[in-house]
């Protein structure tokens, strides 16, 4: 099953095997859709007050369950747990910023983690990035989000990005790291946890791409790739490789170790997201303009790093005009 927005402010429901519509629902022009890892069920929002999130059963149709926020709240990012039991919910509200998670089947708030001088959970990037700041570990058992900066004590907003590790059953802050060192500015434009849950690789508003060992708190490499937003990151199944989105249309793959640069593909509009096949044998990217693109991934292990090589297009689909 896929989600696709059209431009009518209609959201419809395809089966992805046989590219049959089964549904068609009006829906907010920007309204956000988040799958559950089983396909089950549906978290759909929009960034609006007060905020409304809605579980829809993908089977019948039917609400599952509805959570609604106070006046003055804005959603600013929403992720299911990898058992697809579970709902991280990132909420704004003025300077105070929140993030809750949720039992969806009881629909009861299992735990809060709460920061009061954190100027943005790049929720401006919503708007543009098909990424979400807010990721669950593989295990399951911590989330991880992005912000912009934080207010100092002298009520100067510094702009320089930080990756907050969460314990998702106690709301426990386990890390707080510097994106880029002591001096870097640029917000967290995208995350990805390694599938061990051990590491995770962001992407800043300038190009930069670090790895950062959550178990050290440590970071392992630091690469400044472009000078261009990092829309998108994802680690290759087996953690060896890391593709990366970029608004300058490229789609790059890297050395998880060091941050070498393997290949390079180029778009023909800026890049929103890219993702791995689950096993790891293919690239698939999407940009701003609708266009997909598929690549064979395997060629990403042929080469050591010692300069990037450009890769070879395996299929892409190109959106005809509305």
């Amino acid at each position: 099953l896929r989600v696709v927005h059209n431009n009518d402010a209609s959201t419809s429901l395809w089966n992805a095997r046989n590219s049959r519509q089964l549904q068609v629902q009006s829906a907010p022009a920007d309204e956000h859709v988040v799958w559950d890892p089983k396909e089950r069920l549906l978290a759909t929002y929009s960034p609006t007050e007060p905020p409304e999130i809605r579980i829809v059963d993908s089977t019948n149709h039917d609400v599952h369950a509805m959570w609604k926020g106070e006046r003055g709240e804005r959603i600013i990012g929403v992720a299911w747990s990898p058992n697809g039991t579970r709902l991280a919910v990132a909420k704004a509200s003025g300077a105070h910023k929140q993030v809750e998670v949720w039992d969806v089947d009881h629909e009861s708030r299992i735990s809060t983690w709460t920061l009061q001088r954190l100027r943005d959970f790049t929720d401006d990037h919503l708007k543009n990035s098909a990424n979400r700041p807010l990721v669950w570990s593989p295990d399951g058992s911590r989330y991880a989000i992005g912000g912009a900066g934080e207010e100092g004590d002298d009520g100067i907003a510094r702009f320089q990005g930080h990756v907050y590790v969460v314990d998702a059953e106690s709301g426990d802050q386990l890390l707080k790291h510097n994106h880029g060192g002591r001096g870097h500015r640029g917000t967290i434009q995208s995350l990805a946890w390694r599938p061990d849950s051990r590491a995770l690789v962001a992407g800043s508003g300038n190009g930069l791409v670090e790895v950062i060992s959550v178990d050290s708190k440590q970071t392992i490499f630091r690469s400044r790739l472009l000078s261009t937003p990092i829309n998108a990151v994802a680690w290759s199944p087996d953690g060896r490789r890391i593709v990366t989105a970029a608004e300058d249309s490229s789609v790059k793959v890297l050395s998880a170790d060091d941050g070498a640069d393997l290949l390079t593909f180029s778009l023909s509009d800026n890049a929103v997201s890219a993702v791995w096949s689950p096993d790891g044998k293919q690239l698939a990217a999407a940009t701003a303009g609708g266009e997909i693109y598929v690549w064979d991934a395997s060629r990403a292990y042929e080469f050591s790093p010692q300069g990037s090589r450009r890769g070879e297009l395996a299929w892409a689909y190109f959106r005809s005009p509305m």
